[in-house]
């Protein structure tokens, strides 16, 4: 179960529970493979940081594109 609470920068975090073997092994892809990550965590939280980017983009685009829309209507 995941659970919410505080960090020590007042920030909620979430926990995401994640099978023991399965981090230990994404920790030694990340070493073995010279991945530009130093550790399994630094993996996930990057990745999801450019996912974010890219849903940041997306989202402007998007109202970008309705509002050009709008304005070709009306």
């Amino acid at each position: 179960m995941s659970e919410v609470k505080k960090d020590s920068n007042l920030l909620e975090v979430k926990s995401v529970e994640v099978p023991k073997e399965k981090y230990g092994r994404l920790n030694e892809a990340v070493k073995v493979m010279n991945m530009p990550y130093y550790n399994a965590q630094d993996f996930i939280h990057k990745q999801m940081g450019h996912v974010l980017e890219q849903f940041d983009k997306w989202l402007e685009e998007k109202e970008y594109n309705e509002k050009r829309q709008r304005r070709s209507c009306g």
